[in-house]
């Protein structure tokens, strides 16, 4: 709306015409007095009562002037307060509804809808100082995000590097390539060795976290058949039993869609939920899952574990948070399922818990499939039509 002047309001208008209206009412209401008073004067005039009615017919001209020029104020001031109100509304809309700040709002009126233009405006001003100290603030911590990321990969690399040595060199000695060895030192290699590889862990979650959260993760986006993934993983987790009574199995069918996704990202994602689960079996099974509903593929384990109470699944994917009491979940990080949300975000996923205290824990992560993928064939599961 285009800006006009600043304008008396309906009340002010009609308050200066009635005044005047008042004032010529007043001034024709003296001049008859002044006749009737003086009545030798007005024998004096032979045409008296034409010159009354003249002065009558004048004053009830002047009259209607001004009721007029009063309707005619009246009409204009009223469309001007709401043109006001109309653009006021209009600009508390944009803010509210799109963060149109704009620019700033210029005084239209001096009544009562001036004094909330003026409030608006003084509103729209401290936010924007309040948005823009929020985005310095941003800015600010994007840069100390940066920085912490580029301390972490290089502190990260530093200790590493030694650290891999070490679990190779112990390898070596387990190996007895220089020689034989005690069942006692082998045992304390062993513990080293798990050390070793527990430390080097943390390393790569506390990287895998920060470069989650500074969006430095870019994904590889490849086709997957999700049957080498889920033995791949079994295979390392085999490795992982360390003596354990549970057995470690692939369940997938075999048509199952080619996915897009990240295959390291994937592997990761399957590899810390059967980590996870193997860590709090004693006995049982540890079962690696895929399925295909017609839309998406649902990857998941389940295991025979001491289970997750039902006060624990809300927080169970938040960071370094270690749900339970027992010496088991005082273990790691707890980053692991925390990277699990982050890397099936980015694959526009979804993961889900289901857990009973003494009966185990299913994870389900469901991905997404392109529809040109989903058309079976006996060779390769589904191709494009």
């Amino acid at each position: 709306m285009k800006e006009r002047t600043p304008h008396l309001s309906f009340v002010s208008v009609m308050v200066v015409l009635g005044a005047g209206l008042l004032m010529v009412l007043a001034t024709g209401l003296l001049g008859v007095l002044r006749f009737a008073a003086i009545p030798e004067a007005l024998a004096q005039i032979a045409r008296v009562d034409e010159a009354r009615g003249s002065f009558l017919a004048a004053l009830a001209l002047i009259g209607a002037v001004f009721l007029a020029l009063s309707v005619l104020a009246a009409w204009l001031s009223a469309r001007d307060v709401s043109g006001d109100v109309h653009f006021v509304s209009r600009r508390v809309h944009a803010v509210a509804e799109r963060g149109d700040l704009g620019e700033p709002v210029a005084l239209r009126s001096l009544d009562e809808v001036g004094a909330l233009t003026r409030a608006f405006e003084q509103l729209r001003r401290g936010y924007v100082e309040q948005l823009m100290r929020e985005r310095a603030a941003h800015r600010q911590a994007q840069e100390a995000d940066r920085y912490k990321g580029e301390f972490l990969t290089t502190v990260s690399h530093e200790l590493r590097t030694p650290l891999n040595a070490l679990l190779g060199f112990t390898e070596v000695l387990l190996a007895e390539i220089e020689g034989p060895l005690t069942e006692g030192q082998r045992e304390d290699l062993r513990m080293i060795r798990a050390s070793g590889e527990h430390l080097l862990s943390l390393f790569n979650n506390v990287l895998d976290m920060s470069a989650l959260a500074s969006g430095r993760i870019q994904l590889n986006l490849e086709t997957v058949e999700m049957r080498q993934v889920l033995d791949e993983a079994a295979s390392i987790l085999e490795g992982q039993r360390q003596g354990k009574a549970v057995a470690i199995v692939v369940d997938c069918p075999d048509f199952m869609p080619e996915l897009e996704a990240d295959p390291v990202r994937l592997r990761q994602i399957v590899m810390n939920l059967g980590t996870n689960a193997l860590k709090f079996t004693a006995r049982g099974e540890v079962r690696l899952f895929a399925r295909f509903n017609g839309r998406e593929v649902s990857i998941g384990v389940r295991d025979t574990g001491v289970g997750i109470a039902s006060e624990d699944l809300p927080v169970l994917f938040e960071e370094f948070t270690q749900v339970g009491a027992s010496e088991l979940s005082r273990r790691g990080s707890g980053l692991g399922l925390s990277i699990v949300r982050e890397l099936v975000n980015l694959h526009a996923g979804r993961v889900e818990v289901e857990s009973e205290l003494g009966r185990g824990s299913t994870f389900t992560v469901m991905l997404p499939v392109p529809p040109l993928r989903m058309e079976p064939t006996p060779a390769h599961g589904l191709e494009r039509p």
